[in-house]
């Protein structure tokens, strides 16, 4: 952990991120080890941007894998929805439904994903919150229910006023409600339970090694391929997610290992991530050469 902390004291030194959170999962025995390098008053809840897809409707979709396979295109970005739009906060699910699904090449697609969250729902006759807190036992939670005293960082700006304790994601924001592809924020503690939690109740980790690669995305994560930002030497069945607000988590079901990365790298800006991805490689080459 010595190396991955001096990584992230370099990267808040290079960058106008405040916070660096690290955490190394083992699959094995159920247990982490984290920190967090800040100045700010540690616990601080990061919002996870797009790591909520899998912690929403990758969850959704393991554990209801039996009701819910015949949105297996839909969850992994293969049924040719828009990538992205600007929704209206009274008919953005009119717009979502109003799409024909047709089989089709890989799309990453934050309205694919907010598609599985609507059928699953429908089909399930449940809402997404109420299902998924069970699950998080608050150590995850959607932006809207964030107490006043639970501490957040700058993510960007509204209004040319400084964001904090919201969701960095405009759509998320507009709307309102919570959503499947963005909009959970999580302390590194909080999200390194519950993703060895999802391994312990579902077997995520043997789905994950088991499931056929066809395609880039399986159950709703990503995979790693080529020159990844999961970091040189990772394993061949490498899954985990990017978040846009600077977050990472990849998982090698083989060594039943994983990492995770927090950070709010989109405080001022989005595009410049040379700093952020040079980090991410860099731990994960760190993390799979010590395994």
């Amino acid at each position: 952990m010595e190396k991955a902390q001096a990584l992230c004291r370099q990267f808040l030194n290079n960058s106008d991120a405040d916070a660096a959170a690290f955490a190394i999962l083992d699959f094995k025995t159920g247990e982490f080890q984290s920190f967090c390098e800040s100045e700010i008053n540690d616990p601080i809840w990061f919002d996870l941007a797009s790591l909520t897809k899998p912690l929403t409707n990758g969850y959704v979709a393991l554990k209801e894998k039996d009701k819910l396979s015949e949105f297996d295109s839909i969850l992994n970005h293969k049924a040719g929805l828009p990538a992205w739009a600007i929704l209206d906060r009274d008919h953005w699910k009119e717009h979502i439904l109003s799409f024909k699904s047709v089989d089709s090449e890989t799309l990453y697609s934050d309205l694919s994903a907010l598609r599985f969250m609507l059928e699953a729902q429908k089909k399930l006759a449940i809402e997404y919150r109420d299902y998924l807190y069970k699950f998080w036992k608050g150590r995850l939670k959607y932006w809207l229910d964030l107490e006043e005293d639970e501490v957040t960082l700058q993510n960007g700006y509204y209004k040319s006023k400084p964001n904090f304790r919201s969701v960095h994601d405009p759509n998320a924001y507009n709307i309102k409600e919570p959503l499947s592809h963005a909009g959970v924020f999580g302390t590194i503690d909080g999200l390194a339970k519950v993703l060895l939690e999802f391994d312990q109740e579902l077997n995520l980790l043997d789905f994950m090694q088991k499931a056929p690669r066809t395609s880039r995305f399986v159950g709703g994560f990503d995979t790693a391929e080529g020159e990844s930002l999961a970091g040189s030497g990772y394993p061949p069945l490498t899954f985990g997610h990017l978040g846009f607000t600077g977050t990472s988590v990849w998982i090698s079901p083989e060594k039943k290992l994983g990492w995770i990365l927090l950070t709010n790298s989109t405080k001022h800006y989005w595009f410049n991530k040379k700093e952020l991805n040079d980090l991410r490689r860099s731990l994960g080459e760190s993390v799979w050469k010590e395994s």
